[in-house]
């Protein structure tokens, strides 16, 4: 504690001297500093009855701020840290210091290393013995703690002592526990009671269900609630269960498992043989065998290395995999021996293929190959070939054929019109409806779209395109680089690209000579230009033209009547505007113009005198 000298020099070596971390200035408001980083709101104090004691007259609310933020405590934690960095104060500063404070609600007594606060308003009151002896009582809460022996809480209803680490004992209406640790524990609610001693658990439930273990040498569990009586069984290497609800039984030992409920079973001897069942569907499977049976389909197949066999309802199936495959039925059989031939049986007709030929015959026609000749005759088709030089087929209810005579010939035309026809493999022809095109490659094309227009070129020399609509024909020449096109109304366009370029007629036209020759007219709008030497354009009021150093302009429209000559730089003469004059001579050093009745004499570039009538 300290008084006004709390900056002097002298004081502050003592504090070094001490070893004192915090100080507290008594003033009207005290504060309390702590390692210089944490600090208590301000206090408002008034004097007590002794001149040395101060007390808070009312303490509304109490932060601690870190440099990490604001923390937040509930009343008795927040208030008890309060409470012992003001004990820690008193005895860091002096010894046997009494220390009261007086609160709105309550008041604090602090006879380190004593401590009592008691809350009227609440009606608790706490007494700590510090550090060793803590005892709180409240309407709804008691606490008594021995630290670190030995701690007592009641809250509500409910008891909770421990003595720690051995024993923890709770006791309320709904529950006790009892734990002696490592020992063991005894544990009852409502629904079940649970006994531990050392590894060994067992738990029993008010429904009747029971259940024990010693793990890991083994679980066990009785299920006797609702009248049912299943029971389970676990160790390392055997598990059993009976479940009557599902109805089903289970035993695992080992490598052998088995279950079976009102579906069926599945039992096996890990890894040889696995069997199940699911209603009328059965398998068993091995490493060398597998079978599969479905009673409802009255169906099965049977599996032994590379062989197999199985029936489905009147069919019989047979093989020696990957060499024989055969099946019989009352309509007939099919049967394959690879790579010799395979052959059937049918209600309709019958088939038999072997590497050098064969034949198939069913209820419109027939089929037959030997070698590379080829037969077909049916209802729709007529079929014949010599594979691979020679096919003939002809549709026999639309006109679709086709012909080949390899690589020679080919012709092929469908009902729709469409034809496909080569000569030779360099020329080829598409027709259609709509369009014919023709490919004698690789230099020659010609497709033309009728009533819209043709393309015809012989590459790289030239490409001539018509077009119906716009009735224009084109032509390009690509090693001239060049361009042309002659119009419906007989007028050519032409590009020489890059020199010549000659666009549009009459009074839309563009015409270039590059990089000297200009010529554009747009309407009654032209422009000429043959660079460097002359240029000449024309607008609406009036034209223009530019030889070297001589410059001419005529007006019109309403520009009408007046012209223009420069000779540059020796004279310059015109008419400004109909009815008036000028002249000047080395643009300015003498002249003359008259405008109106008006007349000005020019001299030396910069003088006007104005001449009288």
């Amino acid at each position: 504690m300290c008084d006004r000298g709390f900056r002097r020099v002298s004081f502050i070596r003592l504090l070094l001297e001490l070893n004192v971390s915090f100080v507290v200035r008594l003033k009207t408001d005290l504060r309390v500093h702590v390692g210089g980083r944490s600090r208590l709101r301000t206090l408002s104090l008034t004097p007590s009855d002794r001149p040395w004691s101060y007390g808070p007259s009312a303490i509304e609310r109490i932060d601690i701020v870190a440099e990490n933020g604001a923390r937040s405590f509930d009343t008795m934690t927040r208030e008890l840290s309060v409470l012992l960095l003001l004990l820690f104060s008193l005895s860091a500063g002096a010894d046997n210091n009494i220390l009261r404070i007086r609160t709105k609600t309550g008041s604090t007594l602090i006879v380190p290393p004593y401590i009592q606060k008691v809350d009227d308003a609440t009606g608790a009151r706490t007494d700590l013995l510090f550090p060793l002896v803590l005892v709180h009582r409240s309407p709804n809460y008691n606490l008594t703690a021995q630290i670190p022996f030995f701690w007592r809480a009641t809250h509500d209803d409910e008891t909770d002592t421990l003595v720690p680490p051995f024993y923890l004992r709770l006791r309320s209406p709904t529950r006790k526990l009892d734990v002696f640790f490592p020992l063991g524990g005894y544990a009852q609610t409502e629904t079940a009671r649970t006994l531990v001693v050392g590894p060994i658990w067992h738990r029993r439930e008010q429904s009747g269900n029971v259940s024990l273990g010693l793990p890991p040498l083994f679980v066990a569990g009785h299920h006797g609630a609702d009248g049912h009586d299943d029971w389970w069984l676990a160790t390392p290497l055997f598990y059993a269960e009976r479940d009557r609800v599902n109805k089903s039984e289970t035993l695992v030992a080992g490598p052998l498992f088995g279950k079976r409920d009102q579906h069926g079973y599945t039992a096996g001897l890990f890894p040889l043989v696995a069997a199940w069942r699911r209603d009328d569907v059965s398998r068993v499977i091995s490493p060398i065998f597998y079978r599969y049976e479905d009673r409802a389909r009255d169906a099965d197949l049977n599996v032994l290395g590379p062989a197999y066999w199985g029936h489905e309802k009147d069919k019989q199936l047979f093989g020696l995999a990957p060499l024989v495959f055969g099946k019989t039925s009352d309509d007939g059989f099919a049967a394959t021996v690879l790579p010799l031939f395979y052959a059937s049986k049918r209600p309709d007709g019958s088939t038999l293929a072997t590497p050098l030929g064969g034949y198939s015959t069913y209820s419109s026609g027939k089929r037959l190959a030997i070698g590379p000749f080829y037969l077909r005759r049916d209802y729709d088709y007529s079929s014949t070939a010599v594979f691979p030089f020679y096919y003939r087929m002809r549709n026999l209810h639309s006109s679709s054929r086709i012909d080949l005579a390899a690589p020679l010939y080919f012709d092929g035309r469908d009902e729709e019109g469409h034809e496909l026809q080569a000569f030779t493999p360099l020329i080829w022809r598409y027709h259609s409806v709509e369009s014919t095109a023709i490919v004698g490659l690789p230099l020659f094309f010609d497709v033309q779209r009728f009533g819209e227009g043709r393309t015809t070129g012989l590459l790289p020399f030239a490409i001539r395109q018509t077009d119906m609509v716009a009735h224009t024909d084109s032509v390009v020449l690509p090693p001239l680089l060049s361009w042309g096109r002659r119009n419906k109304d007989g007028h050519i366009d032409y590009v020489g690209f890059p020199v010549v370029w000659h666009l549009g007629h009459d009074e839309h036209r563009t015409t270039i000579v590059a990089p000297l020759v200009w010529d554009f007219q747009r309407g009654d709008s032209r422009t000429f230009v043959a660079a460097p030497l002359f240029s000449y354009w024309k607008r609406e009021d009036g034209e223009r033209a530019l030889a070297l150093n001589l410059y001419v302009r005529k007006g019109a429209g309403r520009e009408a009547g007046s012209w223009y000559v420069n000779f540059f730089p020796l004279t310059d003469f015109g008419r400004p505007h109909a009815g008036d004059v000028e002249w000047n001579f080395l643009e300015g050093l003498v002249g003359y113009a008259r405008q109106g009745p008006t007349r000005q004499l020019h001299l030396f570039w910069f003088g006007n005198a104005t001449l009288p009538n």
